[in-house]
Parts: C-alpha cells; sequence; structure tokens
C-alpha cells in the first residue's frame, strides 16, 4: 500500500541526533550476490576487456567507443534520421541479480498478505532464481542466459560500478564522520547532477552516440530506483530536489523519444533492456510522489505511454504492476493535438498543461529544459567528496 501523502513542507530532514552506522557498499564491484548492498551490483567479468579500469568523469561517463562513422546523428527533438550503424549499437550484455531492496519489498508484501489471510508468510519468498548452481548470477555474459531477464549493457554497469564509488566518496556514515545531518543526502545530490553533466554533454553532441548516453541513464536507474536514495529525499532544499527529481525524468523521455526517431524503440531493439530500465524509472517516480501531495513527477505517464506504444514489456521491481497502473491512471489524452514547442525562454504552452496547471509532457525539448534548471539548481562538482577532505578536517568532524 503506499505511503499516506504529507506535506513536503511538513518534513523535518534534521532531526534527531547524529549516529554513526556502517553500511554496505552502494558500489565497489564487488561479486556479493543479491543479498548484499542496496543497488543492483555488478562485477567485472573480464579484467582484459575494452575500456576495463578506465576512470570516469563526474560520476562516472563511460568512453564508449560508439561514434558512427561517415553517418551524422543528432541528438535531441529533431526529425527521424538514418539509424545508427550497427556496430556502435552492438554492446555485450551482462546479467544482475534481483536487489537486495525488491526481495526485501517482496517480503513485506507477503507478510502483509499473510497476516490478512491472504497470502504467505514473509519467509516464503523464492529467492532461487538469483542463483545458478549455488553461484551468483551477477556479471554473467547475458548470451549464455538467455532466459535470464535483468540485464544490462556492459558500459551501463561499468557507470553503474562508478557511480556508487563516486556516492560512497560522500557517505559520512562510511567514513565515520559527521559534517551535518544532510550531509550524505546533498553528496548524492551533487552525484545525480554530475550525470545530469555528463547526460547533457552527450546529448547535446550533433554525432551523438545512443549507446553512450543510454549507459548513463541504465546507472542512474539503479540508484533511483533503490532505498539508497532515502538520505537524498530528505535533504531540506525541497526546490532544488524536486527540479532534479523533474530533470531527471525529462532526460529519460528525451532519451526515449531519440531511441524512437532512431527507429530504436521498439521490442526488436538492440538496446534489450528498455523495459526493465523504464520500469525502475516508474518506479522511482511513485517513490516520490509518495512522499508528500507537493511531489510530484509528471513525466512517468508520458514514459509508460512512449515504451508501451512501441510495444515493449515493462519489467522492474516485485510492485511493477501497480506503478504501471498508477501511471496509466494518470496519463493525458493522447487524442489532444500536440502543441507546438516555443523558443528558448519562453513559458512552456498552455496547451501543453492539464486543468489543475500539470505538465503533460505531450512538447518539450530537451535544451530548453535543462537551461532553465542551469540557471536556477545546478550545482554539479566535488564539493562534498570526502576523499578530497584535508585530514584537518577530516578529524574536526570525526566520530571515533
Amino acid at each position: 500500500m503506499p505511503r499516506p501523502k504529507r506535506a513536503l513542507a511538513d518534513l523535518d530532514s534534521n532531526a534527531g541526533a547524529p549516529a554513526s552506522k556502517k553500511r554496505s557498499s552502494t558500489g565497489g564491484g564487488k561479486d556479493t550476490g543479491p543479498h548484499t548492498g542496496q543497488t543492483l551490483q555488478v562485477v567485472q567479468v573480464d579484467e582484459a576487456r575494452e575500456g576495463d579500469g578506465r576512470k570516469l568523469k563526474s560520476a562516472g561517463a563511460p568512453k564508449s567507443a560508439a561514434t558512427a562513422k561517415g553517418k551524422k546523428v543528432t541528438s535531441g527533438d529533431g526529425g527521424r534520421e538514418a539509424q545508427p550503424e550497427a556496430r556502435e549499437l552492438q554492446r555485450r550484455y551482462l546479467t544482475v541479480c534481483r536487489p537486495m531492496w525488491d526481495i526485501e519489498m517482496e517480503k513485506r508484501r507477503k507478510q502483509r498478505k499473510g497476516k490478512d489471510g491472504q497470502g504467505s508468510s514473509y519467509q516464503d519468498v523464492d529467492e532461487g532464481e538469483e542463483f545458478d548452481g549455488g553461484n551468483c548470477m551477477h556479471g554473467k555474459p547475458a548470451e549464455d542466459r538467455p532466459d535470464w531477464t535483468r540485464i544490462f549493457t556492459e558500459a551501463g554497469t561499468d557507470y553503474m560500478q562508478n557511480l556508487g564509488e563516486e556516492l560512497e566518496k560522500r557517505d559520512q556514515d562510511m567514513h565515520d564522520i559527521y559534517v551535518f545531518n544532510d550531509f550524505s543526502g546533498y553528496g548524492q545530490h551533487e552525484v545525480v547532477h554530475n550525470v545530469l553533466k555528463d547526460f547533457n554533454k552527450e546529448f547535446s553532441k550533433k554525432e551523438a552516440a545512443p549507446a553512450t548516453f543510454w549507459s548513463m541513464i541504465e546507472g542512474l536507474a539503479c540508484f533511483v530506483a533503490s532505498d539508497d536514495k532515502n538520505d537524498w529525499f530528505m535533504i531540506d532544499d525541497c526546490d532544488s530536489l524536486g527540479a532534479t527529481i523533474e530533470i531527471v525524468g525529462v532526460a529519460v523521455i528525451s532519451t526515449m523519444r531519440f531511441l524512437a526517431q532512431k527507429g530504436l524503440l521498439s521490442a526488436s531493439s538492440p538496446f534489450k533492456n528498455i523495459g526493465l530500465v523504464a520500469g525502475l524509472y516508474l518506479s522511482f517516480a511513485r517513490d516520490w510522489e509518495e512522499i508528500g501531495e507537493d511531489c510530484d513527477a509528471t513525466w512517468a505517464s508520458r514514459l509508460m505511454s512512449q515504451v508501451e506504444k512501441a510495444g515493449i514489456k515493462i519489467s522492474g521491481p516485485c510492485d511493477i504492476a501497480e506503478t504501471v497502473e498508477s501511471a496509466r491512471d494518470e496519463r493525458y489524452d493522447e487524442d489532444k493535438p500536440v502543441p507546438k514547442v516555443k523558443s528558448r525562454g519562453k513559458k512552456i504552452p498552455n496547451n501543453d498543461e492539464d486543468d489543475e496547471g500539470n505538465r503533460l509532457w505531450m512538447s518539450w525539448e530537451w535544451k530548453n529544459e535543462f537551461a532553465a534548471f542551469k540557471k536556477d539548481y545546478f550545482r554539479p562538482g566535488s564539493s562534498f567528496d570526502i576523499s578530497k577532505f584535508t585530514k584537518a578536517k577530516l578529524k574536526q568532524h570525526s566520530l571515533l
């Protein structure tokens, strides 16, 4: 059942005394299986593979070998162009285990049903599917397990791993320090902004490589759908948080539209995990909307419509059916004429809003949306990177 909504202003994110705690890594590439950590973790399966061990900028932008030679592929919202060369889209896929937060959520759901006499007990969740002969299913070549639906591109798993490392660098509990209550949450906020910086750089190129920015969308999905984002959701800058969540959604629906324009948004797409990635972002949107009455993710209905219209089945966490239905209930009328996008700096068209003033996302341009966000809220960087703290600063804030 969804949590009752509360006004965002009623949330006190700085209540309570500081407490030191240890929590599991969000990344780091350890082969820990589905029962440790919170995000979808992956292992490095081949030390000799292309790009292994590379350092990634900001949150970890992969340097994909991706641009089709001799073909110009523009990103954004222009007309449909020729599909990029096949070799640009050929990516190795790896299996990923079901994350611990999803297993725990299913256990809680079954436990609640059991108490009502309608279902099984907490212990009845079958976790055997995560293992193959006792071996963790993390990081195995997807071609060896065509039946396995939870797969990510190799570049996406690299990005996810580096994203986890960046988040760890900003987790004050993992470093046994205390700066202020919302420090780790703002660190996560900074990492998400770094991802947006990477995405905008790649997506705005005249010869944009969809495989490159798709890996960023994949990697970020694992964080925003997990329980690790709880600190982020509790930061006290509600305006910046809400604007950031909206621009993340705009990045996702802009990516889906780009793929559609290139003929790549379909059930036979070389991007084999569109349904899974979409499901993770829909879960993220639902988590945000359940926090309070001021928390909206109006882009979620647009995302669901894009993917389902392409004939792609949406998958994801154990409650994905309810999540999809929720987004479907809020879907706009697709028979409504599509409004024209006005030039940069202009107000969005009135007919791209419903009667309550909510965006319908029938018309938008990434460059305009990101420009407005950048002007008021964009704060990438490394201000919350604890690895850059001086010894004196670490000693000042140490809890040991």
